[in-house]
Order: structure tokens, then C-alpha cells, then sequence
């Protein structure tokens, strides 16, 4: 940002380039960040607990097979009869396989036994100890030399563990000694820094700004995250907090974090949780552009709300798997329990919830009062190069009569030129200003801009320019310059 600042423009690719931060804002004027809830699958839960070993199914994630070309779920099972009797593991994994993301598939594998059953869909890790498996991240590393190791998975058991499989089902143990032998009680999971060039896993930390054991009286305080450093999977650096809840969250806790990338940024699920109030919990927003240093959209606003009273989700809501593509909506698969954390004994299911792709935050102008000038809102891009023949962006226009309905310009601005009265507030490419535009009042997620009837732009193509958008009544997601 110091070469933008001291003159240089900005090269940021063909997108797409979503409004996360102001990272590519100018300047904005009447326009309010907001961040846009998916909506629910109308069959929801999609996943129950239906197996004679199953019991209170929850936190999914979802990875793609390449063997099928379809999905495969891991998920996590809570037997509260084990909890009580202490006869058999508490927490324990299972899978389901799917090839469109809505219906799924449990196989019941002979050597996949779960006493007194001897078929089931449980997952075991092959080690001295008999291990259970808790808290699963799995994923698969197509750069492991070794198809042993082709697939991969993080889990609590008596600390934080790696273990191997050469397909996802069978696995073993990396080694005897845990990579922590702290109870990291969190969606713990791992990702490929590039900028970095390490992995990183996200955790919970060790160090806290009490310094007092939990207990009787003392608040559970370790509801943070911290971020941990390897090149290997096995050796990891001390564990550093990234994010704890400020005076601006409304909730004393951060129960779990899921952090995907997405279109050059990292986003973060956070569960926010009040562990004071009985654990209702709902999702938030984080936002980073190298998974390290995190912004929290303001003002604070929900993502993912608690369903309906009465809702399978109606309790408590999570999510810790990355989007399913599916056309032009992101699938995320989630947990829902009906009651708060701290009601112990109750039922759960396994979601699905969906939005359009880019629209988890738009930057919005509000429906006009006036009917005058002053009703639109404005954005003024940072400077970049041009780099391609079309501009496409992802908005949504909202609907109202003849003087409200939304609607959006665009034009292409040059560097001011203070030698030139006309060029003082920027130079508008001739034939290219907002009056220029062909008016926008769609919700697309690729709307291809045009001036007088012409999108194309490529005779800009390795130039310098600002996109100055006017916006009434509606919401900008995204834009990108396509070939």
C-alpha cells in the first residue's frame, strides 16, 4: 500500500473483488457496509441421528471426493449414554458420502466396527491407545509424495493429534506424542499460508489475560484464537491469540472459528457465544487479507442467526466446513441444535444453508427520501490497471415504484488533472460517465456494464483508471474485469 500512496496503481487481477474492507475503496459517500444472512434449505436437517450408533450429530465439514467426483461428510457424534456410563467413547467420528450435497449416504463398513455394532460408519485411528476421534479436520494434500499420507486429519484425543490415510477412511496415527497436549475444545484446523509459506493452524490458545484455572466461580476464559506456524505438520510454533472479543461484540466469548479463503481474502466463521446466559450462539464475520491480522465488519451484525424457536437450529448454530459450489450459490453445511449449549441432553441436526456467491457483504445505498441528487449513494475505487475487455459486477437493485426503484451507473475515471478545470475531480473517460451508462436494475451476479449499448472496454487494457459507481436503493458485492 506505501508504492499506491506514494503514486503507483494498484494491480489486483481480473477478480472477482468483493468489498470485505476499503482496501479497494477511494472513497465512499451515503454508503453503509452490511452484511448479507444466507438462507436456509428448505429440507433441512439433511442428517440425523438414524443409526443405532449414533447420537447427537453435529459439526460437519464436507471435502470433495476425487475418487467419486461427489462429497464426503465427516462429522462429529456426542453419546451422552457414554458420557453417563463412561463405557464406551463420548465424542467419536462417522462419514457419509453424497453426490449432490442434499442427500447422503452412510455405508456401513465391516471393518469399521463400533462395540457391540460390528458395521458401522465410525472412524478410528489405528494407534496403541485404541484412539477416539474428536473435533475432526480432514483434508487432502495432493502434493504428499507418500499416498499413505495422501489424506490428512487434525483431532482432539488426549491432546491434538495428527494422523495419515491413503483414503480418507483408514488411518493412523503420525506419531506417538500429540502435537499439543493441551485440550485445544475448538474447531481446530489447518490451512496453507502462501504469503507465509507455512501451514497454519488455528486453535485455541494457551496463554490468557486472566492467568486463573477455570472452575467454580471463574468464567471458561479460553474461548479465543490463536494461530500456530509448521512446515511440516508435526513441529508447530508457540500458539499466538489473533482474535478475542472487544468491547464492540456482543457476546464475552468466541466459541469457534472457521477461516476459508475465498476471491484473495480470508473469511472467518465465529461463533459468538454468552457462556454466562446458557450458550446461545450465533455466526459472525471476520475478514483478513493474509489469515493473520483480522477485521470484524462494523457495525457488529449476524451472519448466520439461531433458527425458530423450536427449530432443529433453534439453539445453537456453527459452521466449520468451507462452500460447496453449486452453479452460482454457495452450500454451507452446519450444525443446529434446538436449545442452548448448556442444556445437555438434547437432540441435533446437520444443515445446509446458502447463499449467492460473493454476497457476504455488500455496500448499500439506502431507498431515496427526496428523489433528488443527494438520494445516491457513490463509491470511488482505488486507482488499479486495467486488465481485461469487459467490467461485470455483483449487485442487487431493489424494487419500488417509479421514483424509488434501485438503480446503478458507472463510470471510468483518469487521475485528476489540475492543469484542466474539467479533469480537477478526476478526467472521465469520453463517452464512459455515469450519464454514459446504460442504467442497471438487476440482481445478477454477472451483470456486464455498457455504455450507450458498448461493454467493451479494452481499449483501457494496461491503463490506469478509478470505477466510480452511483448507487440508489440497492447493494454492490463484487466486481470483475473479464476477457
Amino acid at each position: 500500500m506505501l508504492e499506491y500512496l506514494q503514486g503507483q496503481p494498484l494491480e489486483i487481477g481480473p477478480g472477482p473483488h468483493l468489498f470485505l474492507d476499503d482496501y479497494l475503496v477511494e472513497d465512499r459517500r451515503q454508503l453503509s457496509r452490511r452484511v448479507n444472512p444466507p438462507f436456509r434449505h428448505p429440507g433441512n436437517p439433511v442428517i440425523v441421528a438414524d443409526r443405532p450408533w449414533e447420537e447427537r450429530p453435529y459439526r460437519p465439514q464436507v471435502v470433495r471426493n476425487p475418487e467419486t467426483g461427489g462429497w464426503r461428510m465427516y462429522y462429529q457424534c456426542f453419546s451422552g449414554t457414554n458420557y453417563w456410563s463412561r463405557k464406551g467413547p463420548s465424542y467419536y467420528a462417522c462419514y457419509a458420502e453424497s453426490m449432490d450435497g442434499i442427500r447422503w449416504e452412510k455405508p456401513e463398513r465391516a471393518n469399521l466396527p463400533f462395540d457391540p455394532h460390528p458395521a458401522t460408519n465410525v472412524l478410528h485411528v489405528d494407534d496403541e491407545r485404541g484412539a477416539r476421534i474428536q473435533a475432526p479436520w480432514v483434508f487432502f494434500d495432493p502434493n504428499d509424495a507418500d499416498p499413505a499420507h495422501a489424506w490428512k486429519m487434525i483431532y482432539n484425543s488426549a491432546g491434538l493429534r495428527l494422523a495419515y490415510s491413503p483414503d480418507g477412511i483408514h488411518w493412523t496415527a503420525a506419531r506417538p506424542e500429540p502435537l499439543f497436549a493441551y485440550h485445544s475444545d475448538t474447531m481446530n484446523h489447518v490451512r496453507w499460508n502462501e504469503r507465509a509459506g507455512k501451514w497454519v493452524l488455528y486453535m485455541r490458545p494457551p496463554m490468557f489475560s486472566s492467568g486463573r484455572p477455570e472452575g467454580p466461580g471463574v468464567e471458561h476464559h479460553r474461548r479465543r484464537t490463536a494461530v500456530s506456524f509448521s512446515d511440516d505438520l508435526l513441529n508447530w510454533s508457540v500458539p499466538r491469540t489473533v482474535l478475542y472479543p472487544d468491547e464492540l461484540d456482543p457476546t464475552p466469548h468466541i466459541d469457534s472459528v472457521h477461516v476459508f479463503p475465498y476471491a484473495g481474502h480470508y473469511i472467518a466463521f465465529v461463533t459468538t457465544l454468552d457462556g454466562t446466559t446458557g450458550g446461545a450462539n450465533e455466526l459472525m464475520l471476520a475478514t483478513s487479507r493474509d489469515g493473520l491480522a483480522w477485521e470484524k465488519p462494523l457495525p457488529r451484525q449476524v451472519w448466520l442467526p439461531r433458527g425458530r424457536e423450536g427449530d432443529f437450529d433453534g439453539g445453537c448454530v456453527s459452521i466449520g466446513s468451507d462452500p460447496i459450489r453449486v452453479g452460482w450459490e454457495l452450500w454451507f453445511p452446519m450444525s443446529g441444535f434446538p436449545m442452548p449449549q448448556k442444556v445437555f441432553e438434547q437432540e441435533s441436526g446437520i444443515g445446509i444453508v446458502k447463499m449467492m456467491v460473493d454476497r457476504f457483504l455488500s455496500l448499500e445505498a439506502p431507498e431515496p427520501s427526496l428523489g433528488g441528487p443527494e438520494d445516491f449513494g457513490w463509491l470511488l475505487t482505488k486507482e488499479f490497471i486495467w486488465r481485461g475487455k469487459t467490467l461485470t459486477i455483483n449487485c442487487r437493485m431493489n424494487n419500488g415504484d417509479f421514483r424509488t426503484y434501485g438503480d446503478m451507473r458507472v463510470e471510468v475515471v483518469k487521475r485528476p488533472n489540475d492543469a484542466d478545470p474539467a479533469g480537477r475531480m478526476g478526467q472521465v473517460v469520453p463517452g464512459h460517465g455515469v450519464e454514459d451508462c446504460d442504467l442497471i436494475r438487476s440482481n445478477s451476479p454477472v451483470q456486464t456494464v455498457a455504455w450507450h449499448g458498448n461493454p467493451d472496454l479494452s481499449f483501457l487494457d494496461g491503463q490506469p483508471v478509478y470505477l466510480r459507481f452511483r448507487i440508489r436503493n440497492g447493494g454492490l458485492f463484487a466486481f470483475s474485469m473479464g476477457k
